[in-house]
C-alpha cells in the first residue's frame, strides 16, 4: 500500500486546492448521502470478509506463494489490501460523522477534505476488486496447474 501514498497525497491536496478556491460547497444533505454509501460498502466488506473466512478458497490461498514477495502467500496479499481497504473506509466513516458534526454548527474546515476521502476510498475499493480478481486467477491457473 506504500506505493499508494503518493497518489493519496496528490489527491488529497487536489482536493483542497479545489475545494478551497473553486468555492465548492459542501453541505450536510451531501455527507449524509456519502456517509449512507460508506456504510453500506462497510457491511458489504464485513459480509464479504465473513463468506470469505469460512471458504475452502482460504486454504488454498494459503499453499500458493506469492510471485511478488515470496515471503507471502497469495492469501497474505489479499488480506493486506482488503483490511486496508476496510479500515480506511472506517475511518473515512468517523471522518464523515465528524465533518457533518461540523457543517451542521458552520463549521466548514474539515469539508476541505471530502472530496479527496471520498476519491481515496473508491480507488481503493477499486484495487481491492482488481487485486481479488487477480488472486482469483493465479489461484485457478495454480490449480489448473496441479491438475497435470
Amino acid at each position: 500500500m506504500k506505493k499508494y501514498l503518493g497518489l493519496v497525497a496528490v489527491i488529497m491536496v487536489g482536493s483542497f486546492l479545489l475545494e478551497k478556491y473553486a468555492n465548492i460547497t459542501v453541505d450536510e444533505n451531501l455527507i449524509s448521502t456519502i456517509l449512507t454509501v460508506f456504510s453500506i460498502i462497510f457491511g458489504f466488506y464485513i459480509t464479504s470478509f465473513a463468506v470469505f473466512a469460512t471458504s475452502k478458497y482460504l486454504s488454498r490461498l494459503y499453499e500458493i506463494e506469492d510471485e511478488k514477495d515470496n515471503r507471502k502467500t497469495l492469501l497474505d496479499n489479499l488480506l493486506d489490501v482488503f483490511s486496508f481497504a476496510t479500515y480506511l473506509l472506517l475511518l473515512s466513516i468517523i471522518f464523515l460523522v465528524v465533518d457533518y458534526v461540523f457543517v451542521l454548527n458552520d463549521i466548514t474546515c474539515l469539508t476541505y477534505g471530502f472530496w479527496g476521502v471520498v476519491t481515496v476510498n473508491l480507488l481503493f475499493a477499486c484495487i481491492t476488486i482488481r487485486r481479488f480478481i487477480e488472486i482469483t486467477r493465479k489461484s485457478a491457473i495454480h490449480s489448473k496447474e496441479n491438475e497435470k
